[in-house]
């Protein structure tokens, strides 16, 4: 028996727009569509308010550090100031600005106290990086195989569930055939050549 008297609230946050089409039909139903659009800040200069903000919390402790910071974000040919706008133009979330900008001053050091350009590049690439590719760079070759295995029985088998013995098949099927071609190019080396 359902009781139509107590009420549930849930709040949801999402950067996403199309949150509504994502949701299942019963739960859209149930749902009393009621959204709340909060945006991020709507000019550049207040991004750059927030990354100095981010950079320097408390400017009275340490006022050379702050000043630096406001040269470097103040400046007009400053690619720093660059690859910002490239940030704020790719996704205004300040929770993306503060990712870029602590990778950033975690590698300030005493023997170079000021924010680098080249420093600044390579932690932007960093925060920019696919994951999943990062994470198939970081795989064996034997997990390597087992993937391509895993990925050709899914195009084999759409929509179909396969268990490891299916998998360990088709590595096996796929690690004869390379060794039949490794053979034949051995072979046709020592004849020809």
């Amino acid at each position: 028996k359902q009781w139509y008297q107590r009420r549930v609230a849930v709040v949801g946050l999402t950067s996403r727009q199309d949150v509504m089409e994502l949701m299942e039909k019963r739960v859209k139903s149930r749902f009393s569509h009621r959204q709340f659009f909060i945006f991020g800040p709507p000019t550049f200069e207040e991004y750059i308010a927030i990354a100095h903000e981010i950079l320097c919390p408390d400017s009275l402790s340490l006022p050379s550090w702050s000043t630096h910071v406001k040269e470097v974000l103040n400046s007009t040919d400053n690619k720093i100031k660059t690859y910002l706008e490239r940030v704020y133009n790719f996704n205004r979330s300040v929770k993306l600005l503060k990712n870029c900008l602590t990778w950033v001053a975690v590698d300030i050091d005493s023997s170079s106290p000021k924010i680098n350009v080249d420093l600044f590049e390579e932690k932007l690439i960093e925060v920019f990086k696919d994951s999943k590719a990062v994470l198939i760079r970081s795989l064996s070759k034997l997990e390597c195989c087992i993937l391509i295995a895993m990925a050709r029985l899914s195009t084999k088998h759409a929509n179909q569930p396969f268990n490891l013995e299916m998998v360990l098949f088709e590595y096996k099927e796929v690690s004869d055939f390379t060794l039949a071609i490794e053979f034949y190019k051995i072979i046709r080396k020592l004849l020809i050549g």
